[in-house]
């Protein structure tokens, strides 16, 4: 990864915020370490012309979003487990 970090600003629905900090802290990493992880780690997976499905804000609540945004997190997770053992 490049020196050269750039600031973006991101909203996040609490409960995925709450995640983001268990995880930060059981791997103690800070959040925005491991979300560049996740960032890589879906771009890579993605490739080029793949379409993403943006959930809007207001749809993002909730319980159900909650469980949707968790199961997120566990596959996105898995994944980066997954690149960072290929790159041992």
């Amino acid at each position: 990864m490049s020196d050269d970090l750039l600031l973006r600003s991101v909203f996040l629905p609490s409960g995925l915020d709450e995640q983001l900090r268990e995880m930060a802290f059981e791997q103690n990493k800070t959040k925005s370490d491991i979300i560049r992880a996740f960032l890589e780690a879906g771009l890579k997976r993605a490739g080029k012309g793949t379409r993403i499905r943006i959930i809007p804000v207001k749809k993002a609540s909730g319980a159900g979003a909650r469980k949707t945004a968790a199961k997120t997190v566990r596959k996105s997770a898995k994944a980066a487990r997954k690149t960072a053992a290929k790159r041992r």
